[in-house]
């Protein structure tokens, strides 16, 4: 199949960006102008990226970019026959957790993509849980035919190892941005929507130790489902919270007024260990695990014990330098004849 060409006989685009975008979740916002930054250090410009998101208009307002639906197949396919590439640029993407949905939609885009003659990657993902057949059948076949893979948590990188995947392990995009110092002293506290039952216990202690220590907390809600879950906890009188936000940015200054934080989103333990704050995670995923142990963050056991600690700013400093390292060496794979 003639693959479509824009000016002087090269794709318009350099890279069709395809992600959780669009959806309100700041953690995955986060993630796409993780990408878009290291696109500009490696000297493609917003003009040269395509978004597929849920929010087409305010993508396309926020970041500057080319977006389209993506649910619509029809505007994929004219994306991707316009541009060089597909990357699956940073997220739990290929993962059973609830259902298969997920896997099925990014291994149908990635199809899609290769059918109109894109060259597709995966950069900062994570990979799993995957307990179906099913799942573990169409993540395989998908990123068999990536040209590059680059992972962002151990246990991702153990599961492609059984699955049969040469995969290398970078950073999460989001740990290359900069954030102020925090110099307050107020619990952050987020909980997310899960199995019913961790969210629950873990509200449990986090309230009986801001009681015992008449500690001031806010919530901190990454998406409107978390502000919804973390509502009905303080209406149970599980939680005592003074606030709940809903930040709109990483410069948000609720990460400012932390004292330590604890939560089980990724990306809230991201940006609460970027802005110095000690922590504590609450791991309902491997990748928060991995996250928390890396970072020197304290994690919530079934014990429910809480011990904020770290973070640990040399190995927050390298993966700032490792993440432009290893996005370069995946781009030169991209492009290369």
């Amino acid at each position: 199949m003639e693959k479509a060409v824009g000016v002087g006989g090269m794709s318009h685009f350099s890279a069709v960006l395809c992600g959780f975008y669009g959806m309100k979740n700041l953690g995955d916002e986060l993630l796409l102008q993780g990408m878009i930054d290291l696109f500009a250090s490696v000297g493609v410009g917003r003009d040269r990226l395509a978004v597929l998101s849920g929010d087409p208009d305010h993508t396309s307002r926020t970041y500057g970019v080319r977006s389209v639906s993506r649910w619509s197949p029809k505007d994929i396919w004219e994306l991707c026959r316009s541009s060089q590439s597909l990357v699956l640029g940073g997220g739990g993407l290929f993962q059973d957790s609830t259902s298969v949905r997920s896997v099925s939609y990014y291994s149908g885009v990635m199809a899609l993509a290769r059918m109109a003659g894109c060259v597709t990657w995966v950069y900062g993902n994570s990979l799993g849980p995957l307990s179906s057949f099913a799942g573990r059948s169409m993540a395989r076949l998908a990123l068999k035919g990536v040209r590059s893979l680059a992972l962002r948590d151990r246990s991702s990188m153990a599961l492609a190892n059984r699955l049969g995947l040469k995969a290398v392990m970078c950073p999460d995009p989001v740990t290359a941005l900069s954030l102020e110092r925090a110099y307050g002293d107020r619990v952050l506290v987020n909980l997310r929507p899960w199995d019913g039952r961790l969210e629950i216990e873990a509200a449990r202690a986090i309230g009986g130790y801001l009681s015992s220590r008449s500690l001031t907390a806010v919530g901190v809600a990454m998406a409107p489902e978390d502000r919804d879950l973390m509502e009905g906890l303080v209406g149970k009188g599980l939680l005592d919270l003074e606030d709940i936000v809903l930040p709109d940015g990483a410069n948000h200054p609720v990460w400012r007024s932390g004292g330590f934080s604890v939560g089980m989103r990724l990306h809230f333990n991201v940006l609460s260990s970027l802005s110095g704050i000690p922590g504590v995670a609450v791991p309902y995923d491997p990748k928060v695990r991995d996250y928390g142990s890396s970072v020197g963050y304290g994690v919530l056991g079934h014990g429910g014990t809480i011990e904020p600690s770290g973070p640990d700013f040399s190995w927050l400093e390298s993966c700032k330098e490792m993440s432009g390292e290893v996005f370069r060496s995946c781009w030169k794979d991209v492009i290369k004849p």
